[in-house]
Protein backbone atom coordinates (compact mmCIF):
# COMPACT_ATOMS: atom_id res chain seq x y z
CA UNK A 1 0.00 0.00 0.00
CA UNK A 2 1.47 3.35 -1.08
CA UNK A 3 1.32 6.79 0.56
CA UNK A 4 -1.74 7.82 -1.43
CA UNK A 5 -3.71 4.70 -0.46
CA UNK A 6 -2.77 5.13 3.21
CA UNK A 7 -3.85 8.78 3.19
CA UNK A 8 -7.08 7.93 1.35
CA UNK A 9 -7.86 5.11 3.81
CA UNK A 10 -7.38 7.38 6.86
CA UNK A 11 -9.53 10.12 5.29
CA UNK A 12 -12.30 7.67 4.37
CA UNK A 13 -12.20 6.29 7.92
CA UNK A 14 -12.78 9.79 9.28
CA UNK A 15 -9.42 9.93 11.06
CA UNK A 16 -8.47 13.62 11.18
CA UNK A 17 -4.89 14.84 11.25
CA UNK A 18 -4.03 17.13 14.17
CA UNK A 19 -3.78 20.72 12.93
CA UNK A 20 -0.42 22.28 13.75
CA UNK A 21 -0.26 25.94 14.84
CA UNK A 22 -1.88 27.94 12.01
CA UNK A 23 -2.45 24.93 9.77
CA UNK A 24 -5.93 24.55 8.27
CA UNK A 25 -5.74 21.09 6.72
CA UNK A 26 -7.26 18.26 8.77
CA UNK A 27 -7.10 15.65 6.01
CA UNK A 28 -4.17 13.32 5.61
CA UNK A 29 -1.86 13.91 2.65
CA UNK A 30 0.76 11.75 0.97
CA UNK A 31 3.40 14.23 2.14
CA UNK A 32 2.40 13.92 5.80
CA UNK A 33 2.26 10.10 5.65
CA UNK A 34 5.72 10.04 4.09
CA UNK A 35 7.02 12.47 6.73
CA UNK A 36 5.82 10.19 9.55
CA UNK A 37 7.38 7.10 8.00
CA UNK A 38 10.69 8.92 7.55
CA UNK A 39 10.83 10.68 10.94
CA UNK A 40 12.48 8.59 13.71
CA UNK A 41 10.94 10.80 16.41
CA UNK A 42 7.81 8.63 16.20
CA UNK A 43 9.75 5.53 17.30
CA UNK A 44 11.30 7.23 20.32
CA UNK A 45 14.39 8.73 18.67
CA UNK A 46 15.70 12.26 18.21
CA UNK A 47 17.35 13.16 14.89
CA UNK A 48 19.85 15.98 14.40
CA UNK A 49 20.86 17.51 11.08
CA UNK A 50 18.30 15.75 8.87
CA UNK A 51 17.98 18.84 6.66
CA UNK A 52 20.22 21.69 5.65
CA UNK A 53 19.80 24.84 3.58
CA UNK A 54 21.52 25.06 0.21
CA UNK A 55 21.75 28.10 -2.04
CA UNK A 56 20.06 27.66 -5.41
CA UNK A 57 22.68 27.87 -8.15
CA UNK A 58 22.41 31.02 -10.25
CA UNK A 59 20.44 33.02 -7.64
CA UNK A 60 21.43 35.61 -5.03
CA UNK A 61 19.13 35.02 -2.09
CA UNK A 62 17.17 31.89 -2.96
CA UNK A 63 17.66 28.78 -0.85
CA UNK A 64 16.16 25.32 -0.73
CA UNK A 65 15.93 22.55 1.84
CA UNK A 66 18.18 19.55 1.19
CA UNK A 67 17.75 16.28 3.04
CA UNK A 68 20.93 14.73 4.39
CA UNK A 69 21.73 11.04 4.03
CA UNK A 70 23.98 11.07 7.10
CA UNK A 71 22.64 12.50 10.36
CA UNK A 72 22.80 11.78 14.08
CA UNK A 73 20.09 9.67 15.76
CA UNK A 74 19.93 9.45 19.55
CA UNK A 75 17.52 7.85 22.01
CA UNK A 76 14.90 10.30 23.20
CA UNK A 77 13.15 10.45 26.57
CA UNK A 78 9.69 10.72 25.02
CA UNK A 79 7.44 7.69 24.55
CA UNK A 80 7.51 6.03 21.14
CA UNK A 81 4.13 5.74 19.41
CA UNK A 82 5.51 3.26 16.85
CA UNK A 83 7.51 0.17 17.76
CA UNK A 84 11.15 0.67 16.73
CA UNK A 85 11.36 -2.69 14.97
CA UNK A 86 8.20 -1.96 12.99
CA UNK A 87 9.46 1.53 12.10
CA UNK A 88 12.77 0.09 10.89
CA UNK A 89 10.96 -2.49 8.75
CA UNK A 90 8.83 0.23 7.16
CA UNK A 91 11.89 2.43 6.63
CA UNK A 92 13.83 -0.41 4.97
CA UNK A 93 10.90 -1.05 2.65
CA UNK A 94 10.80 2.68 1.86
CA UNK A 95 14.46 2.55 0.82
CA UNK A 96 13.67 -0.25 -1.64
CA UNK A 97 10.32 0.84 -3.07
CA UNK A 98 10.46 4.61 -2.56
CA UNK A 99 12.33 5.38 -5.77
CA UNK A 100 10.26 7.46 -8.18
CA UNK A 101 10.35 6.29 -11.77
CA UNK A 102 10.92 8.96 -14.41
CA UNK A 103 7.70 10.00 -16.14
CA UNK A 104 7.38 9.14 -19.81
CA UNK A 105 4.09 10.95 -20.32
CA UNK A 106 4.44 13.89 -22.65
CA UNK A 107 7.97 13.11 -23.81
CA UNK A 108 7.02 12.37 -27.41
CA UNK A 109 3.34 13.30 -27.48
CA UNK A 110 1.39 16.55 -27.51
CA UNK A 111 -1.39 16.73 -24.94
CA UNK A 112 -3.33 19.69 -26.32
CA UNK A 113 -5.68 20.20 -23.39
CA UNK A 114 -3.35 19.45 -20.47
CA UNK A 115 -3.88 22.14 -17.81
CA UNK A 116 -6.53 23.82 -19.99
CA UNK A 117 -9.35 21.31 -19.60
CA UNK A 118 -11.17 22.00 -16.32
CA UNK A 119 -12.75 19.50 -13.95
CA UNK A 120 -16.57 19.79 -14.06
CA UNK A 121 -16.73 19.09 -10.32
CA UNK A 122 -14.09 21.31 -8.68
CA UNK A 123 -12.88 23.49 -11.56
CA UNK A 124 -9.29 22.32 -11.14
CA UNK A 125 -7.01 21.68 -14.12
CA UNK A 126 -7.02 18.25 -15.74
CA UNK A 127 -3.88 16.45 -16.85
CA UNK A 128 -3.07 13.31 -18.78
CA UNK A 129 -2.66 9.91 -17.19
CA UNK A 130 -1.49 6.81 -19.01
CA UNK A 131 -2.93 3.29 -18.84
CA UNK A 132 -0.59 0.75 -20.44
CA UNK A 133 -0.59 -3.02 -20.75
CA UNK A 134 0.88 -5.89 -22.76
CA UNK A 135 -1.41 -8.34 -24.55
CA UNK A 136 -0.88 -12.09 -24.50
CA UNK A 137 0.60 -11.91 -27.99
CA UNK A 138 3.28 -9.52 -26.70
CA UNK A 139 1.91 -6.34 -28.26
CA UNK A 140 2.23 -3.24 -26.11
CA UNK A 141 -0.83 -0.98 -25.76
CA UNK A 142 -1.31 2.37 -24.11
CA UNK A 143 -4.25 4.74 -23.73
CA UNK A 144 -4.13 8.31 -22.42
CA UNK A 145 -6.87 9.87 -20.30
CA UNK A 146 -7.51 13.32 -18.88
CA UNK A 147 -8.06 13.18 -15.12
CA UNK A 148 -8.66 15.83 -12.45
CA UNK A 149 -5.38 16.90 -10.85
CA UNK A 150 -7.08 16.94 -7.45
CA UNK A 151 -8.65 13.49 -7.73
CA UNK A 152 -5.71 12.08 -5.78
CA UNK A 153 -4.90 12.93 -2.18
CA UNK A 154 -1.75 14.81 -3.03
CA UNK A 155 -1.82 17.56 -0.43
CA UNK A 156 -4.71 16.89 1.86
CA UNK A 157 -7.44 17.96 -0.58
CA UNK A 158 -9.42 15.70 -2.86
CA UNK A 159 -11.99 15.96 -5.65
CA UNK A 160 -14.85 13.49 -5.98
CA UNK A 161 -14.77 13.54 -9.80
CA UNK A 162 -13.25 10.15 -10.70
CA UNK A 163 -14.19 9.92 -14.39
CA UNK A 164 -11.39 9.65 -16.95
CA UNK A 165 -11.85 11.37 -20.32
CA UNK A 166 -10.20 9.46 -23.13
CA UNK A 167 -7.71 11.68 -24.97
CA UNK A 168 -8.67 10.37 -28.40
CA UNK A 169 -12.33 11.17 -27.67
CA UNK A 170 -12.17 14.63 -26.10
CA UNK A 171 -9.43 16.32 -28.17
CA UNK A 172 -11.12 15.85 -31.59
CA UNK A 173 -14.35 17.29 -30.13
CA UNK A 174 -12.57 20.42 -28.90
CA UNK A 175 -10.68 20.86 -32.18
CA UNK A 176 -13.90 20.52 -34.16
CA UNK A 177 -15.62 23.06 -31.89
CA UNK A 178 -12.78 25.53 -32.51
CA UNK A 179 -13.03 24.97 -36.25
CA UNK A 180 -16.72 25.82 -36.14
CA UNK A 181 -16.07 28.89 -33.98
CA UNK A 182 -13.53 30.45 -36.30
CA UNK A 183 -16.04 30.21 -39.14
CA UNK A 184 -18.22 32.63 -37.19
CA UNK A 185 -17.51 36.23 -38.25
CA UNK A 186 -18.35 37.67 -34.80
CA UNK A 187 -15.90 35.30 -33.13
CA UNK A 188 -13.22 36.13 -35.69
CA UNK A 189 -13.75 39.86 -35.10
CA UNK A 190 -13.54 39.41 -31.32
CA UNK A 191 -10.31 37.42 -31.57
CA UNK A 192 -8.86 39.94 -34.00
CA UNK A 193 -9.60 42.77 -31.55
CA UNK A 194 -7.61 40.97 -28.85
CA UNK A 195 -4.57 40.31 -31.00
CA UNK A 196 -1.64 42.43 -29.90
CA UNK A 197 -3.30 43.49 -26.65
CA UNK A 198 -1.31 42.92 -23.48
CA UNK A 199 -2.85 40.31 -21.21
CA UNK A 200 -3.19 41.80 -17.73
CA UNK A 201 -1.68 39.46 -15.15
CA UNK A 202 -0.76 42.17 -12.64
CA UNK A 203 -3.29 41.00 -10.04
CA UNK A 204 -2.09 37.41 -10.27
CA UNK A 205 1.54 38.53 -10.19
CA UNK A 206 0.86 40.53 -7.03
CA UNK A 207 -0.93 37.57 -5.44
CA UNK A 208 1.96 35.28 -6.38
CA UNK A 209 4.50 37.74 -4.98
CA UNK A 210 2.67 37.85 -1.63
CA UNK A 211 2.52 34.06 -1.37
CA UNK A 212 6.20 33.72 -2.26
CA UNK A 213 7.16 36.36 0.32
CA UNK A 214 5.18 34.54 3.00
CA UNK A 215 6.78 31.25 1.97
CA UNK A 216 10.26 32.75 2.38
CA UNK A 217 9.27 34.06 5.81
CA UNK A 218 7.95 30.70 6.99
CA UNK A 219 10.94 28.90 5.49
CA UNK A 220 13.26 31.23 7.41
CA UNK A 221 11.37 30.54 10.66
CA UNK A 222 11.65 26.82 9.95
CA UNK A 223 15.40 27.08 9.40
CA UNK A 224 15.84 29.03 12.62
CA UNK A 225 13.88 26.40 14.52
CA UNK A 226 15.95 23.61 12.96
CA UNK A 227 19.15 25.41 13.96
CA UNK A 228 17.76 25.89 17.46
CA UNK A 229 17.08 22.16 17.72
CA UNK A 230 20.52 21.22 16.39
CA UNK A 231 22.39 23.67 18.64
CA UNK A 232 20.55 23.04 21.92
CA UNK A 233 23.29 22.29 24.53
CA UNK A 234 23.46 18.80 25.99
CA UNK A 235 23.09 20.09 29.57
CA UNK A 236 19.93 22.12 28.83
CA UNK A 237 17.22 21.63 31.44
CA UNK A 238 14.39 19.42 30.07
CA UNK A 239 16.35 19.15 26.83
CA UNK A 240 14.51 16.15 25.37
CA UNK A 241 11.07 17.60 26.12
CA UNK A 242 12.06 20.90 24.54
CA UNK A 243 13.37 19.14 21.44
CA UNK A 244 10.15 17.14 21.22
CA UNK A 245 8.04 20.31 21.48
CA UNK A 246 10.15 22.09 18.88
CA UNK A 247 9.88 19.09 16.55
CA UNK A 248 6.09 19.30 16.64
CA UNK A 249 6.30 23.05 15.99
CA UNK A 250 8.52 22.22 13.02
CA UNK A 251 5.84 19.88 11.67
CA UNK A 252 3.38 22.77 11.93
CA UNK A 253 5.63 24.98 9.83
CA UNK A 254 5.82 22.24 7.20
CA UNK A 255 2.00 22.21 7.10
CA UNK A 256 2.01 25.94 6.35
CA UNK A 257 4.75 25.52 3.73
CA UNK A 258 2.79 22.82 1.92
CA UNK A 259 -0.35 24.98 1.94
CA UNK A 260 1.56 27.99 0.57
CA UNK A 261 3.21 25.88 -2.13
CA UNK A 262 -0.23 24.67 -3.17
CA UNK A 263 -1.52 28.25 -3.43
CA UNK A 264 1.55 29.29 -5.43
CA UNK A 265 1.02 26.40 -7.83
CA UNK A 266 -2.65 27.36 -8.24
CA UNK A 267 -1.81 31.01 -9.01
CA UNK A 268 0.82 29.95 -11.56
CA UNK A 269 -1.70 27.71 -13.29
CA UNK A 270 -4.27 30.53 -13.41
CA UNK A 271 -1.67 32.93 -14.77
CA UNK A 272 -0.66 30.41 -17.41
CA UNK A 273 -4.30 30.04 -18.44
CA UNK A 274 -4.61 33.82 -18.83
CA UNK A 275 -1.43 33.99 -20.89
CA UNK A 276 -2.70 31.19 -23.14
CA UNK A 277 -5.71 33.37 -23.95
CA UNK A 278 -3.32 35.56 -25.96
CA UNK A 279 -3.56 33.13 -28.88
CA UNK A 280 -3.61 34.74 -32.31
CA UNK A 281 -6.30 34.24 -34.90
CA UNK A 282 -3.69 32.83 -37.30
CA UNK A 283 -2.67 30.16 -34.78
CA UNK A 284 -6.30 29.30 -34.16
CA UNK A 285 -6.89 28.87 -37.88
CA UNK A 286 -3.72 26.81 -38.08
CA UNK A 287 -5.41 24.10 -36.03
CA UNK A 288 -8.15 23.77 -38.65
Amino acid sequence: MGFNKIAKYLNLQGVEKVKRDNGTLSQWSTHFVRMILDNPVYCGKIAFGRRTREKVKGTKNEYRQVRQDDYIIADGQHDAIIDEELWNQAHEKREITGVKSPSKIGRDRAHLLSGILKCPKCGGPMYTNKHAWTNKDGTYKEVYYYVCSKARTARGKTCEYKSMLKKTDIEPLVIEAIRELIKNQDFATEIKSKIGKEIDTSTLNRELKNYEAKLREVDLNKSRLENEIDSLPEDTRFRERKINDMTFRLDGLYDIIIELEEKIEDVKLRRKAVEQDAITLENTRGAS
